[in-house]
């Protein structure tokens, strides 16, 4: 996973992968050596807890313990850090023990529901309660007025609506995390006592830890829609900010009085008009888009796609420009640069995220500028992206073949020739 930073100045906060490309990372996270050492000594106790009384208790407390590192790991996640947490200790709190409030206070909830309502509600209860515990978790790690405040269905709703659609994909990610650990368990039934325990609970406190860090990087990527600042060190709780610090500030709160006055369009024909004359930070780029989108202008989106793309690229800012154009795609899907120059450069930031994206891209390129001396190279660099997916060095060397044919005066026949002897190579071993 690259690493996550949260590059602030000139061209305000970097964009961020969204988790949906990140889930490999979500279901690994655990195995790495901080959550794996909490996960063995948590089981361990757990299974040593087995043999004596009271087994509760003991149980309780140290799924607290467990919580309490899950809880650091959401923050520290938060926070931009990509590595979990080495010192567990150095978290002085009881946010272990207000996590297992929070989730006795959902289960009681629930039974009570359960119990007193009648039929359809307890099931409106029931999604409502799971819909909301993501949000709910994301409250008190952040210790945004504690385990009472984190019961308010209002302020689950509004982190819900600040996040979107994406918030229904976290939820049904969690709950992923706790089926599987049914799913499998149900595996284990035929294994020796102390065994069995040992891996139940390690499976459900790796799920625990997974969840964490997957709530921590949603955090992370929507700290702007959510109005989240990054802490001056991992220890320090998340603080909401009253305003933003940013070079065009005064723009920004200008256009957010004009949006709340109800005059959107006079908000984006502003930020418009700075963009098209002077510039604007990162943060003005993403508030234009966005009152665009309330617009509905797919066209002007277009026009500032084609325009901040090649900015992106030419300031090397590979991960912004990707995010952009794949957005873009989702409006417009056929969508291509007019610059022939960045065809290149965003194909091979294409090609570590969406290599099928990449290939599709750099196929067009000889429709778009049929005259381009360059057409052979991006072919080229379409079956090196192929081929490194697949494997297929046969079929990779035919498409080499066929670039030779019909570009016999290519600008790149010692590249081609290279490729082509590498790929013979492989196929012999």
């Amino acid at each position: 996973m690259p690493t996550m930073t949260n590059n602030e100045g000139h061209s305000g906060r970097a964009a961020i992968t969204p988790f949906w490309y990140q889930l490999r990372q979500v279901w690994l996270y655990p195995l790495k050596q901080g959550p794996l050492i909490v996960i063995a000594i948590a089981a361990s106790l757990s299974t040593f807890a087995a043999l004596f009384a009271p087994f509760l208790l003991v149980k309780l407390m140290i799924l607290a313990y467990v919580y309490r590192y899950g809880s650091a790991i959401l923050v520290h996640t938060a926070s931009g850090e990509q590595e979990p947490p080495e010192q567990m200790m150095s978290f002085e709190d009881n946010s272990g023990w207000d996590q297992i409030k929070l989730l006795a206070a959902f289960l009681l909830i629930g039974i009570i529901a359960v119990l007193a309502l009648p039929q359809p509600f307890p099931w409106l209860v029931l999604i409502l309660l799971f819909c909301g515990y993501p949000a709910a978790c994301m409250l008190v790690a952040m210790n945004h007025g504690g385990v009472i405040a984190a019961l308010n269905p209002l302020k689950w709703l509004e982190g819900a609506f600040r996040i979107g659609w994406p918030y229904l994909a976290i939820v049904g990610l969690t709950l992923a995390f706790g089926f599987s650990q049914e799913y499998l368990e149900r595996y284990l039934t035929f294994l020796p006592l102390l065994l069995r325990e040992f891996l139940t609970s390690a499976l459900g406190y790796y799920f625990a830890l997974g969840s964490f860090y997957l709530l921590g990087y949603a955090v992370y990527q929507f700290q702007e829609e959510l109005g989240v600042a990054k802490p001056s060190s991992t220890s320090a709780k998340l603080q909401l900010l009253p305003a933003r610090v940013d070079p065009d500030q005064a723009l920004l709160d200008e256009c957010a009085a004009l949006v709340q006055s109800g005059s959107v369009d006079e908000a984006a024909r502003r930020i418009g008009r700075q963009l098209k004359f002077t510039g604007g930070t990162f943060a003005v780029h993403e508030r234009y888009r966005k009152l665009l989108s309330v617009l509905g202008d797919n066209a002007a989106l277009s026009e500032h796609a084609q325009q901040w793309l090649a900015v992106l690229l030419a300031q090397e800012k590979s991960q912004e420009a990707v995010n952009l154009y794949l957005e873009q795609l989702k409006l417009e899907p056929e969508f291509l640069p007019k610059d022939a120059d960045i065809w290149l450069p965003l194909g091979t930031a294409l090609s570590g995220i969406r290599p099928d994206v990449a290939i599709l891209l750099l196929r067009k390129f000889g429709q778009s500028f049929p005259r381009s001396k360059h057409v052979a190279k991006h072919w080229l660099l379409a079956a090196q992206i192929w081929v490194g997916k697949k494997r297929d060095y046969a079929a990779g060397c035919k498409m080499l073949a066929d670039i030779r044919v019909q570009y016999p005066d290519a600008n790149c026949i010692e590249e081609l020739s290279k490729q082509e002897a590498e790929w013979l190579q492989a196929q012999r071993v």
